[in-house]
């Protein structure tokens, strides 16, 4: 495993995350991408992947597995979101705290419709009884408007190549959106 890593590394020097001064005007948008992988480890855990982006650059990634085994996807879906939702609101507060702006709300994306629909209905299913209470915050930040969710289709997901193994051409894409490729520049 190691030794793949290393040769991925070795082959790949041109790729990484530039950070450059934005003009002041510019807004500071935070954007949320996460998802799960239900239940695939060998434990049956579910797998949680979040990408969080800072006027477009990734500032914050995650690839775990969840500390319980998640009783259908949406359950598994609503704890990667609820991660990564902590995650953004920690990132909005730092900006609010060092920077006095305040962009609300941060723009959070999902894939699972099951899950989308949750947090923005006010009504909660009763196929999701089992879920614990804590795992219902998303769908509070979106009602205090606080996160704005948009439900987008598996090849829009970039935490997709942090949870699962992915064909060639899409893995290509999605990391193509995340890093930053020097060869490109002239």
């Amino acid at each position: 495993m190691i030794s793949h890593l290393l040769l991925y590394l070795a082959c790949h020097k041109r790729l990484g995350i530039i950070f450059r001064k934005l003009p002041n005007s510019s807004p500071k948008i935070i954007e949320l991408y996460t998802d799960a992988d239900y239940g695939a480890d060998q434990s049956r855990k579910s797998t949680t992947g979040f990408v969080l982006k800072f006027h477009n650059k990734v500032v914050s990634w995650t690839s775990r597995l969840q500390s319980s085994i998640a009783e259908s996807s949406t359950e598994a879906e609503l704890n990667a979101l609820t991660e990564g939702t902590r995650e953004a609101l920690f990132l909005l507060r730092l900006q609010e705290d060092l920077l006095s702006i305040q962009e609300y709300p941060f723009m959070a994306y999902e894939d699972n419709t099951a899950t989308y629909e949750n947090c923005v209905s006010l009504a909660s299913p009763n196929r999701l009884k089992h879920v614990e209470s804590l795992l219902f915050k998303p769908q509070e930040y979106v009602q205090q408007g606080l996160m704005r969710l948009t439900l987008v289709g598996s090849l829009q997901q970039l935490a997709d190549i942090l949870t699962k193994p992915l064909p060639q051409t899409l893995f290509l894409q999605l990391r193509n959106q995340l890093m930053y490729d020097d060869s490109t520049v002239h």
